[in-house]
């Protein structure tokens, strides 16, 4: 009766240390994937951070390019003002040209 009570908790420990084993081996691998997990996250922050940056900068370049743009209007108006006052002093340079010849 003792040998096979012996045998019983023999049996038993076998079985509780191969049960144990077995869940430090799955624990090793829940460890090894939360660990590549929690790398993935970083990585995936890091590339986040970096989406971000570049949407702040290319905000940053259109806010460039609208005001490069309306400082190319506006040189625009202003050489188009100046056509206009040349076209003017040029007329009234014939005309004085003229009124002398007339003279």
């Amino acid at each position: 009766m003792i040998s096979r009570h012996k045998q019983e908790m023999k049996r038993l420990r076998e079985e509780s240390q191969g049960r144990v084993a077995c869940l430090k081996s799955k624990l090793r691998e829940v460890k090894a994937s939360n660990e590549s997990m929690q790398q993935e996250i970083e990585r995936l922050k890091g590339l986040e951070l970096e989406v971000e940056q570049q949407t702040s900068r290319g905000d940053g370049l259109e806010e460039d390019k609208t005001r490069l743009n309306g400082r190319l209007e506006e040189m625009e108006r202003e050489m188009e003002s100046r056509r206009r006052i040349e076209k003017q002093q040029g007329e009234q340079i014939a005309r004085a040209l003229h009124d002398l010849n007339v003279t």
